[in-house]
Order: C-alpha cells, then sequence, then structure tokens
C-alpha cells in the first residue's frame, strides 16, 4: 500500500500500477487499504469488476490473463478467428522461456515455435493493449506462485516497465519453482528484525525428555501444562482428524482445522482457541501462508517440518 502510495503520482495519464495478489478476498482487503490510504485513485480486476480507469489496479493473478497454452501446428485457427482477434487486438503471446517450458508437459507435442498463450478479451493484459495502457510499475504479492505459463504469459504481454514482488519463501527446492520474473532481492527482512521491532517474540524452543515412546503421547505429556491456545501439526487430514480425537479423549480438548471444512467452520474452530473453548487445533498446512494468530502461544511440531534448499536455508 505504501509502495502503491509513493509511486502512482508519477504516473502518466497511460500509465498504471497494477498490484497483484493470489486470492480474490485479497482483492478486496487490499482494495479497501488503498482506498483508504488513497481515495478514489483505485480499482479492482478480478470475478466482480473488470475496470481500468484509475492509476491504480488492484487485481487477482488468475484474472490478469485467462485463457490457456495452444499448439498453432496442431490447432491452427481459421482465417475468420485471425480477423477477428486482430480487429479486437487479442493478441497470441509466443511462449519463450520458462513459459514455454511449462508449455511442453501440457500440450504433449514437439511444435516448439509454435506453442503461444491465447488470452481471452476478459484479460487484464489483453484489456490494457486494446486501450493503450502501459504498466509503469507491477507490485505483486506472494511472487513464488507467479512461476505459471499464465503469469509468465502477462509478463510477455503486459511487459511491466517495473516490476516488485513480496514473497515469505524466495528459497525454492524445486529447480521448476524458481523465481524467474524478479532479478534481485532489494530488501529482507527476517525473524531476527522481527524480533527486534517488537512484531514478534522471541520464540523458547522446548525438546522432549520424558519417558514416553509414542510420539501421541509424546506431544499430549509436552503441551499438558502449557499455557493458552496453540496449534499441533500433522501428516495429513485423516492424521488432523484422528490426533484431534485422541487429545480430546484424554481430556486435552481439541478439533482439526483443513481445508475440507467451509471458510465459515474453519474461522469458528479458530475463534474457539482464541477464546478458550478449544485448547488445541490440529492442522496440516496452517501456516504455510501468512496467518495473523497473535494469541497463539505455542507450536508443536508433531511431525518433522525441516526441509533444506540447496542453498542450505532451512
Amino acid at each position: 500500500v505504501e509502495i502503491c502510495n509513493v509511486l502512482y503520482p508519477s504516473l502518466a495519464r497511460n500509465e498504471r500500477i497494477i498490484l497483484s495478489v493470489p486470492k480474490q478476498r485479497l482483492v478486496d482487503q487490499m482494495f479497501e487499504d488503498l482506498n483508504t490510504r488513497i481515495p478514489g485513485k483505485v480499482r479492482k480486476w478480478y470475478q466482480y469488476e473488470r475496470k481500468t480507469d484509475r492509476p491504480i489496479i488492484v487485481a487477482c493473478h488468475n484474472s490478469m490473463m485467462e485463457g490457456g497454452v495452444r499448439c498453432m501446428t496442431c490447432n491452427p485457427p481459421s482465417a475468420k478467428e485471425i480477423a477477428r482477434r486482430a480487429r479486437k487486438k487479442i493478441p497470441y503471446i509466443q511462449l519463450e522461456g520458462t513459459a514455454l517450458q511449462k508449455a511442453v508437459p501440457i500440450l504433449r507435442c514437439t511444435h516448439f515455435d509454435s506453442f503461444v498463450y491465447d488470452p481471452t478479451p476478459n484479460s487484464l493484459a489483453v484489456r490494457m493493449v486494446q486501450q493503450g495502457l502501459t504498466v509503469r510499475y507491477w507490485v505483486a504479492d506472494e511472487i513464488h506462485q507467479t512461476e505459471c505459463s499464465r503469469i509468465l504469459s502477462w509478463a510477455l504481454l503486459a511487459q511491466p516497465i517495473r516490476r516488485i514482488g513480496f514473497t515469505a519463501t524466495p528459497y525454492r527446492t524445486v529447480e521448476s519453482q524458481h523465481i524467474t520474473l524478479f532479478e534481485e532481492q532489494i530488501y529482507h527482512y527476517g525473524i531476527t528484525e522481527a524480533v527486534e521491532d517488537g512484531i514478534i517474540v522471541p520464540p523458547r524452543f522446548v525438546d522432549y525428555e520424558g519417558t514416553e515412546s509414542d510420539i501421541n503421547m509424546q506431544t499430549l505429556e509436552m503441551i499438558w501444562d502449557a499455557d493458552g491456545p496453540g496449534i499441533v501439526n500433522s501428516w495429513d487430514i485423516n492424521d488432523a482428524e484422528d490426533y484431534a480425537g485422541f487429545l480430546t479423549t484424554h481430556g486435552f480438548p481439541a478439533k482439526a482445522i483443513h481445508s475440507e471444512l467451509s471458510k465459515g467452520e474453519q474461522r469458528i474452530r479458530e475463534r474457539d482457541l482464541m477464546r478458550g473453548r478449544l485448547r488445541a487445533l490440529v492442522h496440516v498446512n496452517l501456516l504455510s501462508e501468512g496467518r495473523n494468530f497473535p494469541w497463539l502461544r505455542w507450536i508443536a511440531l508433531r511431525r518433522s517440518t525441516l526441509r533444506y534448499d540447496e542453498d542450505g536455508n532451512v
């Protein structure tokens, strides 16, 4: 929000800042924050609104480039389709680099020079081309999710002059997930800085020193006297449900939280944990993306979660 606030006065009439986020609910959240800071300067581009008449556009990643990859040799367009697209300024995007690599397993042919991305008219990049607009700045959240044909093709067509990205997981363990659209790290904020700024409290690590051999009983023994609400991780959804039942049966009220529950039910369970109706939630991947639980007091690592990338980062 602050970056957009600083940059938007420098825009020319036909230039835009695109602020992209991975989920539609974040579009609404970011729009509200920006519109409070810079009233009347922001529009949204996602399923429910598609407007570009303000200097800042908050967009959902999936809405920036709708369509799919296509082999022009195996699936050539008709003359009528070519004429229609030329008239409406809907270009085919020649795939190259990482975008081309991503298309190979999808198209399953070897006509690599014929691989294109075939966007729909509802794509933000297409609309900007039609309206003669330029992306002066692309500010992207969760940029570890941009390594897909959709976003790589967006970058090829939109040609943003400057790109600024944010991610909590810049170091990828798989080569195909390496972030290619952003060239250098300009700012790093780690746990040391967060502790010094008072954003988080210093964690205290506690090892098991009892005699139990069963991991379920070890975890229960360690968390039994823990102060305040906490979370315990699990292997999968079935394991989360089973262990939540195990804890409750042993006098430690707990419930599972996972993707098969509705958003409403997840919020109820989080609220019950915060208010003390539950002592723990058993999760599968609750903390893989940003969650704001300032009231959380402990985390039990019932299963190993340490992974190292090629640079030795945990």
